[in-house]
């Protein structure tokens, strides 16, 4: 299997990157990416692809010829990998993460997910390793200094959308409709239906909110006020 797929994709290289339909999914770490990976993935049965090898969910060796890695025959092991008809939705974390490929500096279009720093920081802290029953101050002035470089990069991107984590929560209906239109998918109702039985919205917004001293709260709320203003957070 494994074979076929390293001559799928030597094959496939002859053809210019920029051919390619490629769409990123961008994002501060844990802010729903995968999840939102997953729901495309059950909509269209089109394999996502990741600038990374990420971890969880192992992704193959080598680089396929729209530029990233992908999971053999996507999460569960049943998409198909895009065609040059198709949309190819690829996760990234730049500028916060460095890419282990390069970047398309000309991609089809964008689409940037945001979530309540609250949440992300602890998440990703904790994915990271950290073992304390709250956050740090050191990965606390990492993350701040991170997220708002990457917010500040990727709101000055021609043509992205930015779509809260938040409102695909409340709203996963309505939500992944739009995720999937940006993209340019072919999708109807019983694609979308099917994705969220499959993947249904868990948790809530501010589930970490405890996890911080009231001064690391203070601290997030003040530095990061302008950027959390703008995606009224600052009414939560």
């Amino acid at each position: 299997m494994y074979r076929l797929i390293f001559i799928f994709c030597l094959a496939q290289s002859l053809i210019f990157a920029e051919e390619w339909n490629t769409v990123y999914l961008a994002s501060f770490p844990r802010s729903g990416n995968h999840w939102v990976r997953f729901l495309v993935e059950e909509a269209t049965h089109i394999a996502t692809s990741s600038v990374y090898r990420d971890r969880n969910f192992p992704h193959l060796q080598n680089v396929f010829p729209w530029g990233a890695y992908c999971t053999d025959h996507g999460y569960e092991g049943h998409c198909r990998y895009p065609t040059l008809d198709d949309p190819v939705l690829i996760k990234t974390h730049y500028p916060f993460l460095k890419p282990k490929t390069k970047i398309n500096p000309t991609p089809k279009s964008a689409i940037c997910l945001i979530r309540h720093p609250i949440d992300s920081f602890y998440s990703f802290y904790v994915y990271r390793g950290g073992k304390e029953d709250k956050i740090d101050k050191k990965s606390l002035n990492e993350f701040i200094h991170g997220w708002r470089k990457f917010y500040e990069f990727w709101e000055l991107q021609p043509g992205v959308q930015i779509i809260r984590y938040e409102d695909l929560l409340a709203n996963p209906e309505i939500y992944l409709n739009h995720i999937l239109q940006i993209a340019g998918f072919s999708f109807d109702q019983e694609d979308i239906d099917r994705a969220l039985a499959k993947y249904p919205p868990q948790g809530k917004p501010l589930k970490h909110n405890g996890c911080y001293d009231d001064g690391s709260l203070d601290r997030i709320k003040i530095e990061l006020s302008d950027i959390l203003k703008r995606y009224n957070y600052d009414a939560m």
